[in-house]
């Protein structure tokens, strides 16, 4: 074999050892019945922290709804409640990322809360019981949430991993999927999930039938 030879096989290998996404990925994350997957979360597990400024993050109530329902967040930053509502809510957490317990009154804001630990941290109010959100916290700054049209962009990075991850909350024990990323720069890959039912929030009263 010449040394030529070598040196090409060697260079192919190394190229494909170590992608460079240099340009940013898209991706449609649809259901197993075709249907588009809002809410997921796309990431690339090793850290990739171009920029260690903690970061504000904003999870408002309103509706009686938290809003974002699923957000992307990553260790280090700091989470900041809402209460736009004209009435109280009773946040909870159980999750070991944040364990949360917090009331908070019509039209407040809450303190900073740091967010220290990776991992998915599921959110409630005792007051209501259908109110729900997610906050999912990574080692990377690399995470996007997919839009209710299922659509999903990661930024370009130097990250040499070949698979993203995906979590969504309707995953079967939320837990983590890993996929391939086949589709390269510049095209558009779909990603298929098998996700359970959704279920549909009870119907509540409206909210200046309550009495607090």
């Amino acid at each position: 074999m010449s040394l030529k030879t070598v040196i090409y096989a060697l260079v192919v290998a190394l190229a494909g050892a170590h992608p460079v996404w240099a340009q940013s990925l898209d991706f449609i994350i649809q259901d197993q019945n075709g249907d588009p997957l809002s809410d997921a979360v796309v990431f690339f597990e090793t850290p990739d922290r171009q920029d260690t400024t903690p970061r504000e993050m904003i999870l408002d109530q309103t509706g009686e709804k938290f809003s974002p329902y699923v957000m992307a967040a990553r260790r280090g930053d700091v989470l900041k409640f809402h209460n736009s509502d004209p009435v109280s809510h009773h946040i909870y957490s159980f999750s070991r990322a944040m364990p949360l317990n917090m009331v908070m009154h019509r039209d407040t804001v809450s303190g900073d809360l740091l967010l220290e630990h990776s991992g998915v941290i599921a959110l409630g109010c005792n007051i209501h019981d259908h109110m729900a959100a997610f906050v999912v916290v990574g080692d990377t700054d690399i995470a996007v949430v997919s839009d209710r049209d299922g659509n999903a962009r990661l930024p370009g990075s130097k990250t040499t991993e070949r698979e993203v991850k995906v979590w969504h909350p309707r995953l079967l024990k939320r837990a983590l999927v890993s996929v391939p990323v086949s589709g390269g720069q510049g095209t558009t890959q779909t990603i298929t999930l098998r996700v359970q039912p959704e279920l549909k929030p009870p119907q509540t009263p409206a909210m200046n039938e309550r009495a607090y």
